[in-house]
């Protein structure tokens, strides 16, 4: 499988230089799960002050806990962010192309453009040592790295072991190093703050399906462990002694109808994180769900109201509700931990049936 969904990191970087610029208005929808350039809603992250903060095609979108948007145009039409977080400074650090950006909450945008173009950015997390940490791959996928920018757009990079290894998400661990997915070679990564990097092997992998699970995102549990979630149905657990667990998304209840005979989810995971109840909650792009897997690997899914909407990004936030960004309806749902789901539509435009919005597996 060449090409996953949301996967899209390809990067290395060498350096970095400033432009200022001002954002400001409306820019629109924008993460590619198909192969065509069609206009998307994609990552989210809690900020300061309530609100999340989400990517679209040309833009930073802003949400409040009360469903208003605003949203911030990024100074070139060909800009597509990816990824973004919240830096240590209190600002929104995001991923794109050739660039790493900073947005203030009040919508100032400064870019370091990279100074390698064969290069693409992927996700992007803020370290324990008070920097940004991404991954990167080329656009070959011959070279992949961990890459750290300090606030002042300083950069180091640090090689990953594993060739054509397409490393993806990025976290904090509970042991104050970064751990990451390298999605083609079925292995977890781990990198100290002095860039040492430890990889391990996944012990599943896929009989008849090629060579990995293909692990995507990442997140640190509540239980000091890192767990992840793998495009072949599968959501991860590894300690930070690298013991790893696997737990086959088998659904034990619905939202719809418990059931007392656990079925083989038609989901397949996308963005996990830590949940407000002490569980982790995925997005299922495929399916139309988010899920909830606890500590023991206990599934269940919750089906959104819109059909097809294509969940993809998903946050905790300040409000202890789970916001999720559905790609293809042009919407954010906030779903509450027992499931009950709100809508809100970020643009009433209708750019999308879900019948082509998301590509077959």
């Amino acid at each position: 499988m060449a090409y996953l969904p949301l996967v899209l990191a390809r990067i290395i970087v060498v350096l970095v230089v400033a432009l200022p610029v001002q954002a400001s208005a409306f820019g629109w929808a924008g993460m590619r799960l198909a192969a065509n350039p069609m206009p998307f809603l994609g990552a989210i992250t809690p900020g300061r002050a309530g609100a999340l903060w989400f990517t679209e095609r040309h833009g930073i979108g802003r949400i409040t806990q009360a469903g208003r948007v605003t949203a911030f145009p990024l100074p070139r039409p060909d800009q597509a962010p990816l990824d973004i977080a919240q830096g240590p400074d209190g600002n929104l650090w995001f991923t794109e192309a050739h660039a790493i950006g900073r947005m203030t909450l009040d919508g100032r945008v400064r870019l370091f453009p990279l100074a390698d173009h064969d290069i693409q950015p992927g996700f992007i997390t803020t370290g324990p040592d008070g920097n940004l940490w991404f991954t990167a791959n080329t656009a070959s996928n011959d070279r992949n790295v961990v890459v750290r920018i300090t606030v002042t757009g300083r950069v180091t990079e640090y090689g990953v072991p594993t060739r054509n290894s397409s490393v993806s998400g990025i976290t904090t661990g509970p042991d104050h190093n970064l751990w990451f997915t390298e999605t083609n070679r079925n292995k977890i990564g781990r990198i100290t703050l002095r860039g040492r990097i430890t990889e391990f092997p996944l012990p599943t992998i896929p009989v008849g399906q090629g060579y990995s699970n293909f692990p995507t995102t990442i997140t640190t549990g509540p239980d000091g462990n890192v767990w992840f979630a793998q495009f072949q149905r599968r959501i991860g657990r590894i300690t930070p002694h690298g013991v790893v667990t696997e737990f086959p998304l088998f659904v034990a209840t619905t939202a719809i109808s418990p059931s007392t005979a656990p079925a083989r989810s038609s989901g397949v995971p996308q963005i996990i994180t830590t949940g407000p109840d002490g569980n982790l909650w995925f997005t299922e792009v495929y399916g139309n769900n988010i899920g909830r897997i606890t500590l023991t690997g206990r599934v269940t899914e919750f089906s959104l109201p819109t059909p097809n909407s294509g969940p993809t990004g998903i946050a905790t936030g300040a409000d202890g509700n789970l916001w999720v960004t559905e790609t293809c309806s042009n919407s954010i749902a906030r779903i509450t931990p027992v499931g009950a789901v709100k809508e809100f539509r970020v643009s009433s435009s209708t750019h999308w049936n879900g019948t082509y919005c998301i590509p077959p597996i």
